[in-house]
């Protein structure tokens, strides 16, 4: 897949930081893609010099509707994947990403078992 993708944490330097652990993964699992960052200005030094991020760009009110990131019905978006984890995780339109695959991390259970976070 080639595109863009965009990952969105504004707020919460927090949040931010731990966030990046993120990106290696998205960047492994799309490596032809350009990452892009969104964020508020005041976070931008937190991802200076992250090899993952191809640029920061500053967070605005409408990259909260992933339909008008990604597009939907006659709409094409600008992006192919675009990552709101900063949404509520019960909203299941954070998570479809017009049908790519998504990033996880396996959970182990204590029935030995695995389940899959952002998933």
């Amino acid at each position: 897949m080639k595109g863009k993708i965009l990952f969105v944490m504004p707020r919460s330097a927090g949040d931010v930081l731990c966030s990046t652990s993120l990106l290696r993964s998205i960047k492994e699992m799309y490596p032809e893609c350009t990452l892009h960052f969104a964020t508020e200005r005041i976070f931008f030094d937190i991802l200076k010099d992250n090899p993952y991020v191809d640029e920061v760009i500053e967070y605005q009110d409408h990259m909260r509707n992933i339909f008008q990131l990604e597009g939907i019905g006659d709409h094409k978006g600008e992006y192919e994947i675009a990552y709101l984890p900063f949404l509520n995780s019960q909203s299941i339109m954070t998570y479809q990403h017009n049908t790519h695959t998504k990033i996880a991390y396996p959970i182990t259970t204590f029935k030995d078992s695995h389940e899959y976070a952002l998933s």
